[in-house]
């Protein structure tokens, strides 16, 4: 298969600056003049949310271990890094270090951006969906004039178009990943030969789920999430190995690094397959300390 080409890097280009632009729009909107607030108890169709007069430890643990399993998503494309060093100009390390420093920072702050304009202005999840709780932050930012529909309109449009570039990663990135681990040994040495039928078997298992869940981004979530976490606890379990072996200067300290991900994201991975993360948020909802829950939905 060939590497993606520049249409995906005008989508990802495009997403980035959107939300940048929307972050600190609505960032500087709010200091000086405050943005439009939504009344989730007033909105029909939005999940709901129950007032309480404190946090129950409890429902906030599950809460918390729900926005964990969910947000795990968004670390997805950290790991594309470390899967192609090699096609990194020399010296490799260095350059992908790099990239994956400045990676770090722009989700960081985009993640903290769109979390932030949710919380100020209460956006909530509609139980159908949409619309979807960026969305909401892009409109009260942005506003109903003009100008502010074509701003929200490539806010949307920026959005969609970074989905569709989203499946290009699993199309493209494991099957080189499942020869990397097959010449190790870790996996059937016939996953070493790549080829286009694994690219057909993953389209036709996609379509599939798209058709048993009927698109529905919540059901389609957990799968994604699950396969993010077995990614990285074999990232993990493989670095804890390597310092095992390699022993070089400060490998103690990685290595407790590596392990502690390793097992986390093992036991993230085992609470997604099992549902308990599920059944957790949907425990949460119902309790009184679920204040806060609507927030961390955002």
């Amino acid at each position: 298969m060939r590497e993606a080409g520049w249409p995906f890097a005008v989508a990802t280009y495009s997403f980035v600056g959107m939300i940048a632009l929307t972050t600190v729009v609505g960032v500087i909107r709010e200091i000086f003049w405050g943005l439009p607030i939504y009344d989730p108890q007033q909105l029909a169709g939005t999940v709901p949310v129950h007032q309480g007069n404190g946090l129950v430890m409890g429902a906030t643990i599950l809460v918390l271990l729900c926005a964990f399993a969910n947000g795990g998503s968004s670390l997805t494309g950290v790991k594309a890094i470390s899967n192609t060093v090699d096609v990194f100009r020399k010296p490799q390390g260095h350059n992908a270090r790099r990239v994956l420093t400045v990676m770090a920072g722009i989700l960081g702050f985009l993640l903290a951006g769109v979390a932030y304009l949710a919380y100020v202005t209460h956006a909530a999840p509609y139980r159908t969906e949409y619309p979807s709780v960026s969305s909401q932050a892009g409109r009260a930012v942005f506003g109903d004039g003009v100008a502010g529909n074509i701003f929200f309109i490539l806010v949307q449009a920026s959005t969609a178009a970074i989905l569709f570039t989203g499946a290009n990663t699993s199309f493209n990135g494991f099957p080189a990943l499942a020869s990397f681990v097959a010449e190790d040994r870790f996996l059937p040495r016939q996953l070493m030969k790549r080829g286009h039928r694994l690219v057909f078997t993953l389209t036709a298992l996609s379509v599939v789920l798209l058709v048993t869940t009927g698109g529905s981004v919540n059901a389609l979530v957990p799968f994604y999430a699950i396969g993010v976490f077995t990614g990285f606890s074999m990232a993990g379990y493989g670095m804890t190995k390597h310092h095992l072996t390699r022993r070089e200067p400060g490998w103690r300290h990685r290595l407790a690094i590596n392990l502690s991900a390793g097992i986390l994201s093992t036991v993230r991975g085992r609470d997604l397959r099992g549902g308990e993360v599920h059944r957790g948020c949907v425990a949460g909802r119902r309790l009184p300390a679920a204040q806060g829950a609507g927030k961390v939905d955002a």
